[in-house]
């Protein structure tokens, strides 16, 4: 894929809220941020189905997805990470993924009046469809089921197995 166009679908929850995009041909056309509260990766989901229904589309026409591949708090990437993989295996699209940080920059980039983007969006996930747009080659993921995001720390589970341990 030269660059992603056509109905691509961005997830980030790296932070304590979240957002999800949906860009058509390079435009975004619809956004849904998510409210910065714990728990609030447990709203990804239903915001990425809200999204979707709101460009008009379905879960079929999306010619890709990308996500936000931290840095960031474990619970929010992982669960945007397994949303990720999980909607590219059973749609058979290509999975894209960035770092949280450049989608959060980009996402500014497109805020700035006097950068000359068109297209709206200041959410994180805004950012991401720039960035799959932009710079495609970069971020695509070659093997989704095996692709991890990049943690600030282990989960807790982890650091108790590890504090038990010794």
């Amino acid at each position: 894929m030269t660059a992603v166009a056509r109905a691509v679908l961005a997830l980030d929850s790296s932070t304590r809220g979240g957002s999800v995009a949906v860009g058509v041909d390079g435009e975004v056309v619809a956004e849904r941020v998510l409210e910065a509260t714990t728990g609030a990766s447990s709203l990804l989901m239903p915001a990425v189905d809200d999204a979707v229904r709101a460009a008009g589309l379905g879960p079929r026409d999306l010619a890709a997805v990308v996500v936000g591949g931290g840095p960031g708090a474990f619970t929010g990437l992982r669960i945007a990470a397994a949303t990720a993989k999980a909607l590219v295996r059973a749609l058979g699209v290509p999975l894209f993924a960035y770092s949280g940080l450049m989608a959060s920059a980009a996402a500014l980039r497109q805020a700035l009046p006097a950068a000359g983007v068109a297209e709206g969006g200041e959410s994180p996930a805004a950012g991401l469809l720039w960035l799959a747009r932009t710079i495609p080659g970069r971020g695509r993921v070659a093997e989704p089921p095996g692709w991890e995001p990049e943690y600030l720390r282990a989960s807790g589970a982890e650091r108790i197995a590890a504090a038990k341990a010794g």
